[in-house]
C-alpha cells in the first residue's frame, strides 16, 4: 500500500499567498497542512477537522489546489476519504496478511489518573483563557478523555485551536511543553 499524502498545486501555494479564492478557515488551514509528507491520519490530527477531513480535501481536489499522489486518480479516491493515510489495493493485488489478535492491554493506554488530570487542567485552563466560548467543543472533549490516546487527540486540536489566535499562538509551544512532561 502507498502512503495517501496529497501535495499543493501551483494553484494551492498561490492560494496561500493571495488569499484570491475565499476559501473557509478550516479549507485553508488544510491547504497549509498539505505538504506531501502528511499521511491523511496526520491530517486529521494536525488540522482538527476528525470526520470534517475528507469532505474538505475533496473541496480542495476540486478546486485544483492539492493533488493526489502520483499513481492515484481523483476518481479512485474513496468518498469520503478513509483516514487510515492509505490508499486502498485492489482485493487481487493485496496479500492477505495475517493479524495479530488484539490485547486489552493495546486497546486503551492508561496513565496515572493524577498526571492526566493535570494534563487535562492545562488544557482547560488554556482554552478558557485564550479560547474562551470558541473552544466549547475542545472542552468536551478534553473532559470526556478517558485514557491517553483520546487526551493525545485532543492535545493535536488544542494545538491547533490554540495557535489560530493571537495570544494563544504566543504560548502555545510552553503550555504544550508541560503537557508533554505531565504526559511521559
Amino acid at each position: 500500500m502507498s502512503a495517501l499524502a496529497f501535495t499543493k498545486t501551483a494553484q494551492g501555494r498561490t492560494e496561500i499567498e493571495s488569499r484570491s479564492a475565499g476559501l473557509a478557515a478550516k479549507a485553508r488551514r488544510l491547504l497549509i497542512l498539505v505538504d506531501g509528507q502528511r499521511t491523511l491520519a496526520e491530517l486529521a490530527a494536525a488540522s482538527g477537522l476528525g470526520d470534517e477531513l475528507g469532505a474538505f480535501l475533496q473541496q480542495l481536489l476540486a478546486a485544483g489546489m492539492i493533488e493526489a499522489p502520483s499513481g492515484a486518480t481523483t476518481g479512485s479516491l474513496p468518498t469520503p476519504l478513509p483516514l487510515a493515510g492509505t490508499l486502498p489495493v485492489p482485493e487481487a493485488a493485496a496479500p492477505a496478511v495475517p493479524q495479530p489478535p488484539a490485547t486489552p492491554a493495546a486497546a486503551a493506554i492508561t496513565l496515572d489518573p493524577a498526571r492526566m488530570q493535570q494534563a487535562k487542567q492545562l488544557m482547560l485552563d488554556s482554552v478558557q483563557t485564550y479560547l474562551g466560548l470558541m473552544g466549547r467543543d475542545i472542552t468536551a472533549r478534553i473532559t470526556a478523555a478517558e485514557d491517553l490516546a483520546a487526551l493525545k487527540s485532543c492535545v493535536a486540536r488544542w494545538t491547533t485551536a490554540m495557535r489560530e489566535t493571537r495570544d494563544g499562538s504566543a504560548v502555545v509551544a510552553r503550555y504544550l511543553e508541560d503537557i508533554n512532561a505531565c504526559l511521559r
